[in-house]
């Protein structure tokens, strides 16, 4: 009859904390992984797809720059136009420099076609006559009466077997202004090819090219998707009128079982739009784990939890049955589970609160911990238990409080290395906004230093460090380049010279005729003054190839004229070299 009295409250009460913690636990983990998933998709929608298709168009255009170059050096050569204005005598000796000029700089074709005669030379000889009622020759036409000095254009080229290809057709005029004819170069689209086939194996994103027919052109869809149009793409067909419209948009469509995303570019010097596409299955499986992973995670915590709470209540049944008065039983029963009802009404709203990040959660536990340890002691010392329980029960407690502080320190180091991050791309900020340059130099600083650790000693001096009106992303940029670079030199310095000690780098901040000056002073290898002469040049590189574009310090020196500032190099062979960015 006793026992009756004091055990089914008990059960009772587990029966009712079970399914409490239960659905806390599992609605706080679904809400989490809800809240991760849409995460995940505006990151995709807004950051890493138009990301990916800005990366593309900015290597589009890096891969045109030179032989839009190429083209304009044959439309200014001083032979080309002569050789014309003398009336296009001796044809070899222009198919004899075509032939040099495609030779020279590796291109598929070069041309020159006359506005005098209208005959067509190419590399390997006169290819034919053009005529404006011949559908082939349109182009030449168009290009005789445009404005600008020059187009890109893609094509089949009939000197090659129609292949596709990227034509710069530059204007040719003489030395009147008058003009004369049209010549350039053509590029194969193979290196197109193998852009999109690299950031397809590189981010598992479909990337494709569409014409303004909704014509698929280039793509690196898998086998069993490939299509000639868009339109045979599922889910994509009723968004193309949509893309033909706008220069720039997002979608999200269903395709193939799964939700996809697509983010479409135009690109004005091919005519065709860039249309990027990533599907959500694989980016979510990490999350979806993490799901399951939590979930068993809360059913090991309710399951302790319930262990500690029914351990706590046969403590206190027991001390019960050794009361003899049945008043005083009766008293002593009641405060105890008063206190049992306060400690599992914290436990439980300890429990309850938003548990998705992983910091704030490690805190709740921490406390609820400590105040059930607190509250077992004070009941175990009431009971005259044996030293080696508290010994036991204390060693438990010191082996939960080293997990939770191991949990809290591991996540403190995540959230660092995500907020150095995000301040240095702040690929969101394109536009221009008042921010702390030191701040940003140093989230900089602390992704590349972990790099050349133990190679390069870096010490800093901000003697000023003024709010400044400036593009963040762009400057981290120049940031990086300089630091790179001079590690780079530091390192090279120490593999000729065999140098055990790391080399320095001084990064220091003062005020310069009311201008922000950022110095960056290395103890590397040094240029000759032949060498610094060129290093904003683009294209221009010391290092091995395919270790360096040479493009690097250029983009960097385009950057700071942007802000309105300039850029200093001192630099003495052997020695080392100052770079100073005044702001």
């Amino acid at each position: 009859m006793w026992n009756v009295k004091i055990i089914n409250p008990k059960k009772k009460l587990i029966y009712f904390i079970s399914p409490l913690l239960i659905i806390g636990f599992v609605a706080t983990s679904l809400t989490s992984y809800f809240v991760s998933r849409a995460a995940l998709r505006d990151r995709i929608t807004l950051n890493e797809l138009p990301l990916t298709s800005d990366n593309i168009y900015s290597e589009i255009q890096r891969d045109l720059l030179s032989p839009i170059f190429i083209s304009s050096l044959m439309a200014h050569d001083t032979f080309l136009r002569d050789w014309v204005i003398n009336g296009e005598q001796d044809e070899t000796k222009l198919i004899k420099y075509l032939k040099e000029i495609q030779t020279k700089y590796n291109t598929i074709t070069s041309f020159f076609v006359s506005e005098q005669t209208r005959i067509y030379y190419h590399a390997d000889g006169i290819l034919k006559k053009v005529h404006p009622d011949n559908p082939l020759d349109k182009w030449y036409f168009r290009v005789r009466k445009m404005e600008p000095d020059h187009e890109i254009n893609v094509d089949p080229d009939m000197a090659n077997q129609n292949i596709l290809t990227v034509f710069i057709n530059y204007r040719v005029f003489d030395y009147d202004g008058n003009y004369i004819g049209a010549t350039g170069v053509g590029l194969t689209v193979d290196a197109l090819t193998n852009l999109i086939n690299s950031y397809q194996k590189r981010f598992d994103r479909n990337v494709f090219f569409m014409d303004g027919q909704g014509n698929i052109t280039l793509h690196s869809l898998p086998d069993n998707h490939q299509a000639h149009s868009v339109y045979e793409i599922e889910g994509l067909a009723p968004f193309v009128p949509t893309i033909l419209d706008s220069e720039n948009h997002a979608f999200t469509y269903e395709r193939a079982g799964t939700t996809a995303h697509l983010n479409t570019r135009y690109i004005p010097e091919l005519k065709w739009y860039l249309l990027v596409e990533q599907t959500e299955d694989k980016v979510l499986d990490p999350v979806f784990n993490t799901l399951i992973v939590n979930l068993l995670f809360c059913f090991v915590i309710a399951s302790v939890i319930l262990i500690l709470t029914n351990f706590t209540i046969n403590h206190y049944q027991t001390k019960l049955e050794k009361i003899k008065s049945e008043t005083q039983a009766q008293l002593i029963h009641s405060e105890k589970m008063a206190s049992l009802g306060i400690l599992v009404a914290g436990v439980a709203h300890e429990i309850n609160n938003p548990a998705n990040f992983i910091t704030l959660g490690s805190y709740s536990v921490e406390e609820s911990i400590e105040d059930l340890r607190n509250f077992l002691f004070e009941a175990i010392e009431q009971d005259d238990s044996s030293s080696e329980v508290i010994e036991e029960v204390e060693n438990m407690f010191r082996s939960i409080q080293s997990s939770l502080k191991n949990v809290k320190e591991g996540s403190s180091r995540i959230a660092a290395i995500v907020e150095n991050l995000r301040t240095f791309s702040q690929l969101s900020e394109a536009e221009q906004k008042k921010v702390s340059i030191i701040d940003n130099l140093q989230s900089t600083l602390r992704l590349v230093q972990t790099q050349y650790k133990g190679i390069v000693q870096i010490t800093t001096n901000y003697q000023a460090n003024p709010q400044m009106e400036c593009r963040p992303a762009q400057l981290n940029q120049v940031f990086m380049n300089v630091i790179l670079n001079a590690c780079q030199a530091i390192q090279a310095k120490q593999e000729k010279t065999k140098e055990r000690q790391p080399g320095q780098l001084i990064i220091q901040t003062f005020l310069h005729d009311n201008q922000l000056a950022i110095q960056f002073k290395d103890t590397g290898c040094g240029m000759s003054e032949e060498v610094k002469k060129k290093i904003f040049e683009p294209f221009f590189t010391t290092k091995k190839v395919g270790q360096g574009t040479g493009l690097g310090m250029s983009i960097a020196y385009g950057i700071i004229e942007k802000h309105h500032g300039r850029i200093e190099v001192e630099s003495k062979l052997g020695e080392g070299t100052t770079v100073t960015i005044y702001l």
